[in-house]
């Protein structure tokens, strides 16, 4: 998630595609395997996502997550490891 972030900065990029190379680069490695051990609640993924998007978005790190998923309009991982695999 680093290497992205850095790898973004200084350059002008939509939020949104932001979000969609997190998802094709970092969430695909966090959410590997699910399919065994999806079923758990796994905080310590959704702590990394979390801090992803209130960096994009340049908020404090004591913003509250709904105020983040509201304003990406995205959902906590956990949603995509228990439903949509």
């Amino acid at each position: 998630m680093e290497s992205l972030y850095s790898s973004m900065r200084g350059m002008d990029i939509p939020i949104d595609i932001k979000l969609n190379l997190f998802d094709a680069y970092v969430s695909t490695i966090l959410c590997y395997s699910s399919e065994i051990w999806g079923l758990c609640d796994a905080e310590v993924i959704e702590r990394v996502h979390r801090c992803y998007i209130k960096r994009i978005l340049d908020v404090k790190r004591t913003t509250t997550s709904n105020a983040i998923y509201g304003e990406t309009g995205r959902f906590p991982l956990i949603i995509n490891r228990k439903y949509v695999w």
